[in-house]
This record gives structure tokens, C-alpha cells and sequence, in this order.
């Protein structure tokens, strides 16, 4: 019986002992339901990330001052990519068919897209669009929304071509989009004043049935 308590009492200070004890991860010390800084330093803010799907330790940050950062460890270490991006990046997205292709949209310069994870970047069009958000079709990398004031725009080439598809015959600014990962012709675009419209053709139509808080 006394060995059997002796044994009892070291099994509970050993799960006592990994409870408690923190966990070394990428450079910092995590604990149980405490968040901890993470990097990258210097900016004055983060205003999107992207995680890819396929390789999860590779990031994407959307900064003010800009450009875009990259981590390819989880965040412990950050690099500086796309210097042609010289304007404050406001949204990341990144492809889920294809995770090389990444697309960031800017303040004042419209969209930007990588074909290699980041290293290079060119001009996909909207010259001039505060691009505050962006959704990538999950299964078509070249068919990408983009969010600015006042105004939804679509492309089904990769950013050679935008088309608007406005959810609101009002002036509204688009905050927010979400794409169905298993039906991609269902997007959903969430609005800063009439609540979330959502479309099931691809941005073509406004389904009111869905739209209870909005005015179409």
C-alpha cells in the first residue's frame, strides 16, 4: 500500500510538472493560452496575414508602411519581399489551388501577384484602388475579388481583366470576403453598413434570401 501511494503521488508531480512546464517554440517561451510576440518588428501595423494551407509554416504579412513580409518557420524569422510594392499593403491572399501564387493589394496602387511565393512580383491592375480586401478562388488561382470603397471587383485571369460585380446598387465598402471551399461560385462579401450579401454564381447576382440585414 505505501508503494503503491509513493507511486501515486510521483505520477501526479510528474503531470503536475507537464502542465506547467512552458514549451520552447521558434525562438520564444509559450505557455498554455498566452500569446507572445512574433515578429516582424518595426512597422507601425499588420493589416492582413495569409497562412499557407499547403505548407503552414509560410506566412504572409500585409503591412503599413509595406511591403509584404514572408516567414517560411512560423513566424521566427521575417524577410522583407516585393520592394516593388513602395506603398503601404493593406490585404494578402494567397491561392489555395496553386500556394505559390500569392496576390496583395495595396493602398493607393491596386493589386499586386507573385508567381513564386513572394520573390517577384508584378502589377495585376486596378491602378490606383485602395485594395482593402481579397479572396481567392479555391480552386482556380487566376479567378481572384478584390474589395475597395465603394466597389467589388472580380477577375478571371489573374488580374489582366476586372469586372465589377457590386452586391449593392448603393454605394457601400466591401470589409470583408469569404469563398465556399467546396461550392467556389458561392462568395460571400460583407459590407461596412448593409450587413453580408451573398451571391451563388460567382458574384453575378445578390441573393436576397440571404441578405436579411441588408437592402439589396
Amino acid at each position: 500500500m505505501k508503494v503503491f501511494r509513493k507511486m501515486r503521488c510521483a505520477l501526479l508531480v510528474f503531470l503536475g510538472l507537464l502542465t506547467v512546464a512552458p514549451v520552447r517554440s521558434f525562438g520564444q517561451v509559450d505557455t498554455t493560452n498566452v500569446w507572445f510576440s512574433n515578429g516582424p518588428e518595426g512597422l507601425d501595423a499588420v493589416l492582413d496575414l495569409a497562412i499557407d494551407p499547403q505548407f503552414p509554416g509560410t506566412l504572409f504579412a500585409a503591412t503599413r508602411p509595406g511591403p509584404v513580409y514572408r516567414s517560411l518557420n512560423h513566424g521566427a524569422v521575417w524577410d522583407s519581399v516585393g520592394s516593388v510594392l513602395a506603398d503601404s499593403v493593406l490585404s494578402v491572399a494567397i491561392a489555395p489551388s496553386n500556394t505559390a501564387v500569392v496576390y496583395a493589394g495595396t493602398g493607393n496602387g491596386g493589386v499586386y501577384r507573385s508567381a513564386d511565393s513572394g520573390a517577384n512580383w508584378a502589377f495585376a491592375g486596378l491602378p490606383g484602388g485602395q485594395v482593402t480586401v481579397l479572396a481567392v478562388d479555391p480552386t482556380d488561382e487566376n479567378r481572384v475579388f478584390a474589395g475597395t470603397p465603394f466597389t467589388l471587383h472580380r477577375s478571371s485571369d489573374g488580374g489582366g481583366i476586372w469586372i465589377v460585380v457590386n452586391p449593392s446598387t448603393k454605394a457601400v465598402d466591401i470589409t470583408a470576403l469569404a469563398i465556399n471551399p467546396l461550392m467556389p461560385d458561392t462568395v460571400y462579401a460583407g459590407t461596412d453598413a448593409l450587413g453580408v450579401f451573398r451571391s451563388r454564381n460567382g458574384g453575378g447576382d445578390l441573393d436576397p434570401d440571404q441578405c436579411r440585414t441588408c437592402e439589396p
